[in-house]
Order: structure tokens, then C-alpha cells, then sequence
């Protein structure tokens, strides 16, 4: 049987294996998931709590409709390194185009990108159910 972990034990997770911590390298999922628990980090039911926001250990990327392109910004900062004429808002939200979108999904294979970026592009792809594995 598979166990579904929430996103924030798989990405505490994949920061573990990533920068090889020592000390937390023998901790499991069911560990980190205990922890972030404890730490009232993290619901029992997976969702981040509202002081993990608020202490900026989560950022909610919550895309309202018909935001301005500034705001869409600020959600998203990782697009002010592109230009601006590749979005279009279309139903009130602002989408790329399927070749930049393609361009992105490649890139982020690559690991080009850096941890608050990737997680960026994450949730703006997760907002339009586009699966990046």
C-alpha cells in the first residue's frame, strides 16, 4: 500500500535529500509529517496551518480571478524575468502560451530554476491542473 504524504512533507523531504542534512538524512516522511505536527506546522488532515503562514514558512498561492498583472506578480515573482507580452489574461487569469509553458516544464526538469521559483511555477502550473512529472 502507498502512503500519500501533503506536499509539505514531500517538499521538506526533497529539501533533505537535496542538501544531504546529516543530522535529518534518516528521517522518514512519517517522521517529518510527526514533526511539522508537533511543530503545529501542519494540520493533522495535511493542511498547512495558518501560523505556518504566518510565520512565512508557507506562502499561499492562492491565484484570485481578474487580478491585475502587478498583483499577478507578486503572487508569482518568478515571471518578472520574462516578458510581459508572453501573458494573456483569458477567464480572468493570466496564461502563457503552450510554447513558453513547454519552455518552463523543460526548464524546471533541468533544475534550472531555484527552490522558491520551482515552487512558484508549481503551484502556477498545479492552479491549471498541468502535472510537471
Amino acid at each position: 500500500m502507498k502512503i500519500y504524504y501533503p506536499p509539505l512533507v514531500e517538499q521538506a523531504n526533497e529539501l533533505i535529500d537535496k542538501y544531504k542534512h546529516p543530522r535529518a538524512q534518516a528521517a522518514t516522511k512519517a517522521d517529518i509529517y510527526r514533526l511539522l505536527v508537533s511543530k503545529q506546522l501542519l494540520a493533522e488532515n495535511g493542511a498547512p496551518t495558518a501560523a505556518a503562514v504566518a510565520k512565512g514558512y508557507v506562502k499561499d498561492y492562492y491565484e484570485a480571478a481578474d487580478l491585475n498583472f502587478n498583483a499577478f506578480l507578486e503572487l508569482y515573482p518568478v515571471f518578472t524575468q520574462f516578458d510581459s507580452a508572453l501573458f494573456r489574461k483569458i477567464g480572468g487569469f493570466w496564461e502563457i502560451p503552450i510554447d513558453f509553458k513547454d519552455y518552463l516544464l523543460a526548464e524546471i526538469s533541468q533544475d534550472t530554476f531555484d527552490y522558491d521559483e520551482q515552487i512558484a511555477l508549481e503551484s502556477y502550473f498545479s492552479e491549471r491542473n498541468i502535472k510537471l512529472k
